[in-house]
C-alpha cells in the first residue's frame, strides 16, 4: 500500500517486521521480514505496486532482530543491493548472518533512499544498535521497534535497556513528525508527534531515571 509518493509498506506476516519500500525507479527497502516472506510474499507484492524488486538497490536493517533481518540472504541472492545497518551491530550481521555489510551507518549519517534524504539516529534501547530514519522536508520518522502507534519497543530482551530506549524517544521528541512508520502494526498518518509525546509519556512512567 502506498502511504506518499516514494513510500509504501508491506504489512509482516505473522511476527515479521513490516516492509517499506522507498523509490520509484532505483529502490530502498526497509528491513527485510522473517526468513522466507521475499520469495513468498514481497517480490509479489513490490510487483502489484507498479514496482520492479530487481531495481533494489538498498537495504537499510534498523536493527538486527530475527523478525528484522531473516530475509536479507534471500534479498542479496535476488539483487545484491547494498546492505546498511548501525556500525553497532554490522559485525555481528556479518559474521552471523555470512554476508558483507557495506554501508555502516553512525549517528547523524545523511543517507539517500530514491530521491529522499534521511538522517540516521542511533536510538539504544530495544537493541544496541537501533536506528531511525529520519526526513525533514516530509516529515516522515521509520521508528523501526524504538516505538509504535501507541507503543514502545521491548526492553525484556537481551541488548534490551528501558533507560536508553528512555533518552532515545526523548531525542525523538524534540522532532517535528507528522508520518511514524513503525517495524510492526500500522502507521501514524498526521500529528505523529502527539503519538510520540505519548509513547515518552509512557516509558518515562517505567523509569525515574533523569
Amino acid at each position: 500500500m502506498e502511504i506518499i509518493d516514494q513510500i509504501a509498506i508491506i504489512p509482516g506476516r505473522s511476527w515479521g517486521s513490516n516492509v517499506y519500500v522507498v523509490g520509484k525507479d532505483e529502490l530502498a527497502l526497509i528491513d527485510s521480514g522473517l526468513t522466507g516472506d521475499f520469495q513468498r510474499y514481497f517480490i509479489k507484492d513490490i510487483e502489484s505496486l507498479g514496482l520492479d524488486p530487481h531495481r533494489i538497490k538498498s537495504l537499510v536493517i534498523t536493527h538486527f532482530h530475527p523478525d528484522h533481518i531473516g530475509g536479507v540472504l534471500e534479498i542479496i541472492n535476488f539483487c545484491s543491493p547494498d546492505v546498511m545497518i548501525h556500525e553497532i551491530e554490522a559485525n555481528y550481521l556479518e559474521e552471523k548472518g555470512g554476508f558483507e555489510v557495506q554501508v555502516k551507518l553512525k549517528d547523524g549519517d545523511v543517507i539517500q533512499l530514491g530521491d529522499l534524504h534521511f538522517q540516521i539516529i542511533h536510538t539504544p534501547g530495544h537493541s544496541p544498535g537501533s536506528i531511525c530514519l529520519y526526513n525533514a522536508e516530509k516529515k516522515i520518522l521509520f521508528s523501526g521497534d524504538t516505538i509504535f502507534a501507541y507503543g514502545i519497543g521491548r526492553t525484556d530482551i537481551p541488548g534490551g535497556d528501558i533507560f536508553e530506549l528512555k533518552k532515545s524517544i526523548k531525542k525523538l521528541t524534540e522532532l517535528d513528525v507528522q508520518i511514524l512508520l513503525p517495524g510492526h502494526d500500522v502507521p501514524v498518518i498526521g500529528n505523529a508527534n502527539e503519538n510520540i509525546q505519548l509513547d515518552y509519556s509512557f516509558v518515562e512512567s517505567l523509569s525515574n531515571d533523569d
